[in-house]
């Protein structure tokens, strides 16, 4: 936010926490406090596309410093073109409500997000940075505070805190490499004016206080690429999971289907003719070993294994065990 309009291109921002009460608004508020020396205003966040198109247009042609884009609901995805855009242009440029004109506003307003389990999606993720609120605590609020009133001690302090971040910009050491040296992100300003920055601010902080076991270096350029990565493993556990589901529903209506033709006996688990998500390794091996068997399931799930080999129904609940559910974080019986 102090460097912002020097950006050309600037990332978002997302505060998430596992829980309610971790500190996640708080900590946005704290950051806005300390560099605007205001209170924070929170904004809300519309899933209609057309609805957030007008408000980021008038809140860049507001010149506004910040956007806290606060509570947003449990677990959501967001993805907004617009907001993609405008993280990667000096401006933004777009149709006037109520009227036929075309404006054009600088796009360096800086956008924070915060939510419980909240994550970038699409292309946003690759303009992300990420910070986890996580307290380890079942009721967060039963912390032992040193500062009750945060918001307040970061008002009281805002002469230090400016002081010592303004001590971390100008001790960068990439300001004396020339304007076009290369950087880490596809923020190039960015990286050099602030990125840079916090990286080598860590680095001496580490150095000098070894005994701090929570100091760690910070690498901006594998920070980016973990978020890349994570998005695109996430779309395409994505896709799989609704390749099984279309999979599994077309092998339980085919199922009933002979069932009432008299040609099988029904399954005890379709016996109501209904697919309740449920299936089993050995139906699922059926479908994977068929004549037009899934590319996308078994290219997620067996990457190494020819794509017509015979499957086992062992083979797979061993699979699903120790590697693709533990992954994904699934808690349920690996054989249904």
């Amino acid at each position: 936010m102090i460097e912002r309009s020097l950006l050309g291109e600037r990332p978002v921002g997302f505060i998430d926490a596992p829980s309610a009460e971790s500190g996640k608004t708080t900590l946005a508020k704290m950051i806005i406090a300390a560099v605007t020396g205001l209170e924070a205003v929170a904004f809300a966040w519309s899933f209609n596309e057309e609805e957030r198109r007008k408000a980021l247009l008038a809140y860049f042609d507001a010149g506004l410093i910040y956007v806290l884009w606060d509570n947003i609901p449990d677990g959501a995805f967001i993805s907004c073109p617009h907001l993609e855009r405008s993280c990667t242009a000096n401006y933004y440029a777009d149709r006037k409500l109520g009227v036929s004109e075309h404006i054009s506003a600088a796009a360096a307003t800086i956008h924070l997000f915060t939510g419980i389990n909240i994550a970038p999606r699409g292309a946003l993720a690759s303009r992300t940075l990420h910070v986890r609120v996580d307290t380890d605590l079942v009721d967060p609020m039963a912390r032992t505070f040193v500062h009750n009133n945060p918001i307040l001690w970061t008002k009281t302090n805002r002469e230090r805190i400016l002081g010592a971040l303004y001590t971390i910009l100008l001790g960068n050491p990439m300001l004396d490499l020339p304007v076009d040296a290369p950087t880490k992100t596809r923020f190039p300003m960015w990286y050099r004016l602030v990125g840079s920055a916090v990286e080598h601010a860590a680095a001496i902080y580490k150095e000098v206080n070894p005994q701090d076991d929570k100091a760690v270096v910070m690498d901006f350029g594998e920070l980016f690429l973990e978020r890349k990565m994570s998005e695109e493993e996430g779309t395409s556990l994505g896709e799989t999971l609704d390749e099984l589901d279309t999979v599994m529903r077309n092998h339980a209506a085919m199922n009933r289907s002979m069932a009432a033709s008299g040609l099988t006996s029904p399954a005890p688990t379709r016996a109501a003719g209904l697919y309740d998500g449920e299936f089993t390794a050995k139906e699922l091996a059926t479908c994977l070993n068929g004549t037009y068997p899934p590319e996308i399931i078994r290219g997620f799930l067996f990457q190494k294994i020819p794509p017509r080999a015979k499957l086992s129904p062992p083979q797979l609940e061993w699979r699903l065990q120790h590697g693709w559910l533990r992954k994904t974080g699934f808690t349920g019986s690996p054989s249904s």
